[in-house]
């Protein structure tokens, strides 16, 4: 097992964090540069960087796969662009045992596809979209009104 399967077997076997949320761009490249993969980079439309990533992983439900991994980052002008959300696009297979990782979190329960780490101010989407397990975690601060 190398070291990039052992880091997303990580993420999906053990804990859900909001890991590099908050960290800035050249901080996540460097995380998931030590991990090896492939990874792109990119700017958007409106100038804001992001990074994908793509390695293969395992998990008990699913086997071996191809992961995904995405970073975006907030568009400030100087060195400190912090990461504001990532997304995994993974088997199908993920989605159940996913949301049941968020639930022994302790996350708030938003609605059916949706959670808020409270303590992180991070709210976590898990749903089926074109074939896969698309998990979004962005960062938001939510009041009272929003939960």
């Amino acid at each position: 097992m190398n070291s990039t399967t052992a880091f997303f077997i990580a993420i999906l076997s053990v804990s859900v964090t909001y890991s590099q949320i908050g960290e800035n761009y050249d901080e996540v490249f460097r995380e998931i540069e030590k991990n090896g993969g492939v990874i792109k980079k990119g700017v958007s439309e409106d100038g804001s960087r992001y990074l994908s990533y793509t390695s293969q992983l395992y998990s008990e439900e699913s086997g071996s796969f191809e992961g995904e991994q995405f970073f975006w980052f907030d568009n400030i002008k100087n060195d400190q662009e912090p990461c504001v959300g990532w997304s995994m696009i993974l088997p199908t297979s993920e989605i159940k045992p996913f949301r049941g990782r968020l639930d022994n979190q302790g996350f708030h329960q938003i609605d059916y596809n949706r959670w808020y780490d409270k303590e992180n101010f991070i709210i976590y989407a898990v749903y089926e979209k074109e074939g896969k397990c698309q998990i979004h975690a962005t960062f938001k601060v939510l009041d009272e009104m929003d939960k």
